[in-house]
C-alpha cells in the first residue's frame, strides 16, 4: 500500500515521464534485461530490479558518487527481505544488445538512474562503463551443464558463485530433458550409431541455443556409460567440440556416482546409499557427509537389460525370471550391506518416473517428486501395470513419458532387485543428482 502511494505521487506529478517519474525506473534497465534473458520464467520482477539497483549503484561508484559503505547498506536492506541483489555477469554483447531493446532506452542510448550523492539523475551511460561494471561481477555467473547419458540428454542452468576455488549454486534456474537413445544397440555393435549421434547432436544444439539465449557464460558437458564404452566415443566427443565448441568430459562410473552422492549427502545428514539407475550403468554409493564407504558403477542399466532380455517385447515368465536371476548375480556383492542402517536415496529417470505414475502427474513436477518416499509395493504395482499392457498402451500411462515406455520395465526390475538384496522397503526420491554435482565441479 505504501509503495503504491509513493508511485501514485510520482505518476500524478509527471504523467508522461518527462522528469521525476523516470526515477521509478531505478534498477529496471538491468532488471528488465535479466527478465528478457530468462524469458520471464526464472526470476521475479522484484529480484531482477534488486540486482539492477546494485548494478546502478556500482555505476554510481564508478563515476565517483556512491561509496562502498552506502552500497553495503542497500545490500543489508535487501537481506532483511531474503532478496539476493548481487548482479550476474552476462557476456557484454549479449547484455548490451538486450538493454538496447528496452522500451525506456531511446536513440541507441542506454539510460540508468544514477545516485549522485543523494540526488538522482536519469543519464545515458557508455558501453565501456557498463562493461567495466559488468566485469566487476565476474565471480557470479550463469553456468550450464549437459549430461550426455546412454538413454537421455539433460540440461541444467543455474546462477553460481565462485569463491576460493569453490562453486556454490545460488539459484537453480532451468532444467530440460530429452531422450536420445545414444546407446541404442551398443551391446551388439560396440559403436554409437550414426542415427543416435545425429539425434544427440540435435539435442545438444538445442540446449546450447537455450543456454546462449539466457546469457550462460560457462557451458560444459559430461558423457557417461555409452560414450566411454563405445569404440567411436572419442570421435563423438570431438564432434561436440568441433560443432558446438563445448568441452565434454567422459567420466568414469565412479565419478558419476560421486557427483550424485555429493549433492545428496549435503541434504541428508545421515548415512545414505544413493542408487542411480541409468541407461548403460547403475551406480551405488554408500556413506555420509563425512566420506564415502563404498562406491561402484555396475555396467548394467535399463537400455542394456532391455536389449539383453526383452528386445522383442518378449516379457514372459521365462525372460523375467532370467533377468531377475542375472541381476541378483550381478549385484550379489551388495549382500554384505543387507540390513545396514542407511536411507536409500534414488536419483534419475527410473525413480522419478515411478513417482509421476503413482501420483498421476501429466508432466514432470520437481516439487511433487523430490522427497517422495517410493515403496517397494509402489514399484511392484507399477511393474504389474507395465507388464499388463503392450508397448503402445504403456505409452499412454499418465506420468510415463512415451520415450521411456520400452525400458521402464527393466528399470523397475533393477530397483526391486537392489531393494531385495539390501533388505529395504522404500526409496526416498531425490531430484538432486550428477547435474548438481557437475554444476559445482571446478574444471
Amino acid at each position: 500500500y505504501e509503495s503504491c502511494k509513493i508511485k501514485k505521487e510520482f505518476v500524478e506529478k509527471d504523467e508522461f515521464e518527462k522528469g521525476d517519474r523516470a526515477f521509478l525506473n531505478l534498477g529496471h534497465t538491468y532488471g528488465h534485461a535479466l527478465e528478457t534473458l530468462f524469458d520471464y520464467q526464472h526470476i521475479s520482477h522484484g529480484e531482477g530490479v534488486a540486482k539492477g539497483i546494485l548494478f546502478e549503484m556500482q555505476i554510481s561508484k564508478f563515476l565517483g558518487f556512491a561509496t562502498d559503505e552506502y552500497i553495503n547498506s542497500i545490500k543489508e536492506l535487501f537481506s532483511l527481505y531474503k532478496i539476493d541483489p548481487t548482479p550476474i555477469y552476462i557476456e557484454e554483447e549479449t547484455l548490451i544488445n538486450v538493454m538496447k531493446k528496452d522500451k525506456k532506452n531511446t536513440h541507441d542510448k542506454i539510460k540508468f538512474i544514477i545516485d549522485k550523492n543523494g540526488t538522482l539523475e536519469n543519464m545515458p551511460i557508455s558501453k565501456e562503463i557498463i562493461s567495466e561494471v559488468n566485469h566487476s561481477f565476474k565471480n557470479r555467473i550463469l553456468k550450464g551443464v549437459i549430461d550426455i547419458g546412454t538413454n537421455s540428454c539433460r540440461l541444467f542452468i543455474a546462477e553460481i558463485e565462485k569463491t576460493d576455488n569453490k562453486i556454490e549454486i545460488i539459484t537453480p534456474l532451468y532444467k530440460d530433458l530429452e531422450v536420445s537413445r545414444l546407446g541404442k544397440n551398443l551391446n551388439q555393435t560396440g559403436v554409437l550409431s550414426k542415427e543416435s549421434i545425429e539425434k544427440t547432436y540435435y539435442i545438444i544444439k538445442r540446449f546450447k541455443e537455450k543456454a546462449d539465449s539466457m546469457g550462460v557464460t560457462e557451458l560444459i558437458a559430461f558423457a557417461t556409460a555409452a560414450t566411454r564404452e563405445a569404440s567411436n566415443g572419442s570421435m563423438f566427443v570431438q564432434g561436440i567440440k568441433n560443432e558446438f565448441d563445448i568441452n565434454t568430459l567422459v567420466i568414469p562410473g565412479e565419478i558419476e556416482a560421486k557427483l550424485s552422492f555429493n549433492g545428496n549427502s549435503n541434504i541428508y545428514r545421515e548415512k545414505i546409499a544413493t542408487i542411480d539407475v541409468g541407461g548403460g550403468s547403475s551406480e551405488i554409493t554408500i556413506g555420509d557427509y563425512n566420506g564415502i564407504d563404498y562406491i561402484k558403477s555396475f555396467p548394467i542399466g535399463v537400455v542394456k537389460l532391455t536389449e539383453m532380455f526383452f528386445s522383442d517385447e518378449n516379457y514372459n515368465e521365462e525372460t523375467l525370471l532370467s533377468a531377475r536371476n542375472y541381476l541378483k548375480g550381478f549385484f550379489n556383492e551388495l549382500i554384505k550391506f543387507e540390513g545396514n542402517n542407511f536411507k536409500i536415496i534414488g536419483v534419475a529417470g527410473t525413480v522419478t518416473t515411478n513417482v509421476s505414475i503413482v501420483k498421476k502427474l501429466p508432466k514432470f513436477d520437481e516439487k511433487e517428486i523430490n522427497g517422495y518416499v517410493l515403496t517397494k509395493m509402489d514399484l511392484e504395482e507399477n511393474l504389474y501395470l507395465f507388464l499388463s499392457k503392450t508397448l503402445e498402451d504403456r505409452k499412454k500411462i499418465i506420468g510415463l513419458e512415451p520415450n521411456r515406455a520400452d525400458v521402464i520395465i527393466a528399470g523397475n526390475l533393477i530397483l526391486l532387485t537392489l531393494l531385495d538384496i539390501l533388505n529395504k522397503n522404500s526409496i526416498t526420491v531425490s531430484t538432486v543428482d550428477n547435474l548438481e554435482g557437475g554444476m559445482v565441479l571446478n574444471i
